[in-house]
């Protein structure tokens, strides 16, 4: 069953900072929506205060998963793009990561993807870091 697995939490980010880690939570996407947000009472809740009540959107129609942007949610990026406008709707690849404020998911098939998936973003951060020069 599809899902979101937490790649990075803002505890990664500072250990100063004021949010909850999520320990590298895995949330199955059982609904048809799948709302992300501030909210406890969200489907996957980001313990962070600089986050919306409701930030995202997962959809699932016919056999697809879309990320969307809520109104006046400013903290979701795609695939590392600049933050989207509301409203705004993305076609989800499996291996896709999605980063809300410092909260990065990769969308993926299958618990067992994340081996896989983690090594390649350590991978992208590095290179994206300058790291993975050699």
């Amino acid at each position: 069953m599809p899902g979101l697995f937490v790649v990075r939490d803002a505890w990664e980010y500072a250990s100063t900072s004021s949010s909850k880690p999520l320990d590298r939570k895995w949330f199955p996407l059982v609904e048809d929506v799948t709302v992300i947000g501030r909210d406890p009472a969200r489907d996957v809740v980001i313990p962070a205060i600089y986050i919306r009540r409701a930030e995202a959107k997962i959809v699932r129609e016919n056999g697809a998963y879309y990320l969307e942007s809520l109104p006046h949610s400013n903290a979701t990026v795609f695939e590392d793009q600049v933050p989207w406008c509301h409203r705004t709707r993305r076609v989800l690849n499996y291996g896709d990561l999605i980063k809300i404020g410092q909260y990065e998911f990769a969308f993926l098939n299958d618990p067992t993807d994340l081996i896989v998936t983690a090594e390649a973003s350590h991978q992208q951060r590095a290179a994206a870091d300058g790291r993975g020069r050699g």
